[in-house]
């Protein structure tokens, strides 16, 4: 793989003044150029560039996370990934049900989907939603998970916003009830709802997401005219990123390199910390507030990597 020679030449000549103070404000000024960008990646990080708070910096991420998941994904549809259920996401605790609605002929042409999600995020801004349900018992005796994308505006979908969290609350969440919603035999996504697509996801969003932090981190060194060091070393982590967010996010090579690219992420914010400092109180504040995102599956990162390692010894 080369080097993106056009997202480097875009980090490092654009103006890196901000003028996304609020999340609307932000969104349309990712969607002006965001179909300048074929790549998931490339998105995530010119989102963050954009950004002046993490709380959008993590939407970019995570958007592109859902679109490098699903190429197919149009890059200007703003998804909602629905897995958690009051039990929790595991399988075994998913009890959305797709229940199959034969014709005269006994075929199945439509589904039927019903039961609730919880702690979705960016519930209120999705314009549609990919949904893990149940659609029966596998061979094996477990709980046959299946992916279903629903537009938002689909009968039977209501949202329920939830209070901000204590970190990016610019960014909602809410709970999602689907009531006898009809679903498309094409809108059930092919393969196995959980393996193919809940479990790689979570590599993909972290990959994402701290692709689009470098990003935004390259806008505030050039706004506040850093050491360009600083800037030259975010950059190559960036490349790094680059190679890392289209890798198959099940293999144990990809986890490896991971965990070698977040140790390098961690310690160079670390290093950042007195620069940040520095900035105006506003953007410090907000970014000490919110640095809670990159604990966020902290446990479960930790255990791929642990899990990664085993399988070399």
């Amino acid at each position: 793989m080369t080097i993106d020679r056009k997202l480097i030449n875009w980090l490092l000549k654009t103006d890196p003044k901000v003028d996304s103070h609020t999340i609307k404000t932000w969104k349309s000024e990712l969607s002006r150029i965001g179909h300048e960008w074929d790549q998931p990646y490339q998105r995530a990080v010119v989102g963050g560039f954009l950004s002046e708070r993490l709380a959008f910096t993590f939407l970019s991420g995570y958007r592109a996370a859902l679109q490098e998941m699903v190429p197919e994904l149009s890059a200007d549809r703003q998804p909602a990934f629905c897995v958690t259920e009051e039990g929790g996401n595991r399988p075994r605790n998913i009890q959305s049900k797709l229940t199959p609605v034969s014709d005269r002929e006994g075929e199945s042409k439509q589904w039927v989907l019903t039961g609730s999600k919880t702690f979705i995020t960016a519930a209120e801004e999705a314009d549609s939603v990919f949904v893990a349900a149940s659609a029966g018992v596998s061979g094996d005796g477990r709980n046959a998970i299946k992916l279903v994308y629903l537009d938002m505006n689909s009968s039977g979908i209501k949202v329920h916003p939830m209070n901000p969290i204590p970190f990016i609350p610019e960014v909602t969440h809410g709970s999602v009830v689907f009531d006898n919603v009809i679903v498309a035999e094409d809108q059930i996504l092919k393969g196995d709802g959980y393996s193919d697509y809940v479990k790689p996801f979570r590599y993909l969003e972290e990959i994402h997401v701290f692709s689009a932090v470098l990003g935004m981190l390259v806008g505030v060194s050039r706004r506040w005219n850093w050491p360009e060091e600083i800037t030259e070393k975010l950059i190559a982590m960036i490349v790094t990123a680059s190679v890392l967010a289209p890798t198959d996010p099940q293999s144990i090579e990809a986890h490896i390199a991971f965990g070698g690219f977040h140790n390098q992420l961690s310690q160079l914010i670390q290093e950042l910390e007195d620069y940040l400092a520095k900035t105006p109180k506003a953007f410090f504040q907000a970014w000490k507030r919110d640095q809670q995102v990159f604990l966020i599956a902290h446990a479960a990162r930790k255990k791929r990597l642990e899990n990664a390692r085993e399988a070399f010894n």
